[in-house]
Order: C-alpha cells, then sequence, then structure tokens
C-alpha cells in the first residue's frame, strides 16, 4: 500500500518476543510489519518518576483498518524521516512509541486510532533486551 496524505507516514510496529535461556528468558523486540500512519501529538505533561521530572508527549497515531489489525498494547512503533528499517538495520535516531491503547473499530471501515506516548529515549539509546 502506498502513502496517502492522511497516511504520510511509514512506521514500524514491532512485538516482544521471548527466547527460553539457560537461566532466564530472554525478551527482545522483532518486527511485526510495516504501516502508513499519521502522527500527531496531542498532550503534553511533567511527571516525577523515582526523583526526576521528566516530561511525557502522548500521540495519536492513526491509519487504514485492514492494516494496523492485530495491532496491540502489547507492541511499539519505531519512526524515523526516512522511513529507513531495512535489514542494515533501525537508525539510531528514530522515535519509539510506547502504545498505550487500540481504539476498538467495531465497522471495520473507519480509521484505527492508536494511543501512545514518545519513549524519551530514542532508538539507539534503548538496550535491545529489556522491553520498554
Amino acid at each position: 500500500m502506498f502513502p496517502s496524505s492522511k497516511a504520510p507516514n511509514l512506521v514500524l510496529i514491532q512485538h516482544k518476543v521471548t527466547i527460553p535461556g539457560p537461566l532466564n528468558d530472554i525478551v527482545t523486540w522483532a518486527e511485526y510489519r510495516q504501516v502508513w500512519m499519521s502522527i500527531q501529538p496531542n498532550r503534553g505533561r511533567e511527571v516525577f518518576k523515582g526523583d526526576e521530572l521528566q516530561s511525557v508527549v502522548s500521540h495519536t497515531l492513526r491509519g487504514d483498518f485492514l492494516e494496523l489489525e492485530g495491532i496491540d498494547e502489547t507492541m511499539r512503533a519505531v519512526f524515523n524521516d526516512s522511513h529507513d528499517y531495512g535489514p542494515h538495520g533501525i537508525r539510531a535516531d528514530s522515535l519509539v512509541f510506547d502504545i498505550l491503547a487500540v481504539m476498538p473499530n467495531l465497522d471495520g471501515r473507519d480509521d484505527v486510532m492508536i494511543q501512545a506516548n514518545l519513549n524519551p529515549l530514542r532508538y539507539g539509546d534503548l538496550d535491545p533486551n529489556v522491553p520498554q
């Protein structure tokens, strides 16, 4: 599918994968699929996490029902402006969105709306073996 003016950003959706290890299971992120979505910030606030004040920016991600079917709150979205998610790796400066809620779409005709928080760390700063 090609981008439309309503969904101009190619976003990588990742899901958690658990691999049994000798002592503990290893949990990492793997590609689920790439989808076209719109990304709009809708709210910002500051919260105390531990003893630190951190900003949290919530976003609304929207896309076609058929493309977003199967995406849920256990997944995350990765975005960069060059849409570079190829086999050589994901750009380290990519934004990571932690999916909070997928709004139900009962008739299957409208866009799906996803609420997500922008992770304060960029993709390259996240530990790949520790789910955020």
